[in-house]
């Protein structure tokens, strides 16, 4: 069985919502797109949300739909650097780093992810949901090495896989994690979810 169909077969949905948050969590959504996840986070534990999506008619639908809850659009994608990048535009699937050939292409915004979390005044986050179809490497990369990964108690990932030397990559950004968090579950190139170690 494909750890898709495990996920499914184990009705793993409920898991991207089972953290331990309370209404005074600041959660970070990477690549919140109309804000399906958000939305059910923040009904379940009232809990103020800092989501990131560039596409623009995205975070519009976004803001609709969180209208009354805790929540703060920034319309720009999280990153390692500030700048600019080309977005191919799929729905979910949208993507900065593959899929451009006969596609919907929009320029975006990008953030330097430690940069701002700073700016933005956060001592530490609570839970960080990253799917953003294979910029999660260079961003958790960037985590990692600027000392951010420990500020953060509990991760949901989503990997993707079209990236060159993805697994090279993967292991080493793993290897990253180890030294702060244990692995609570994994589907592999699915969802996974960490918590931090506590001294």
């Amino acid at each position: 069985m494909s750890p898709y169909d495990q996920f499914n077969e184990d009705g793993a949905e409920r898991l991207r919502y089972e953290f331990p948050l309370t209404a005074e969590s600041r959660v970070i959504d990477a690549g919140a797109f109309t804000g399906e996840w958000s939305a059910r986070i923040a009904e379940k534990f009232g809990c103020h949300i800092e989501a990131f999506e560039p596409i623009r008619k995205y975070a519009e639908v976004y803001r609709q739909r969180m209208n009354g809850f805790r929540s703060r659009m920034h319309v720009c994608a999280l990153s390692d650097r500030d700048g600019a990048a080309e977005i191919v535009v799929d729905q979910e699937a949208s993507s900065i780093v593959w899929g451009r050939v006969g596609r919907d292409i929009i320029p975006v915004e990008t953030v330097e992810a430690s940069r701002y979390f700073e700016e933005l005044g956060l001592p530490d986050i609570d839970l960080m949901k990253v799917n953003i179809e294979g910029a999660e490497y260079a961003l958790m990369e960037h985590l990692i090495a600027t000392g951010w990964i420990p500020r953060i108690r509990s991760l949901l990932i989503q990997w993707h896989r079209f990236l060159p030397e993805y697994e090279a990559r993967y292991e080493g950004i793993r290897a990253g994690l180890e030294a702060t968090h244990r692995l609570l579950w994994d589907y592999p190139w699915v969802w996974q979810a960490w918590e931090r170690i506590e001294a």
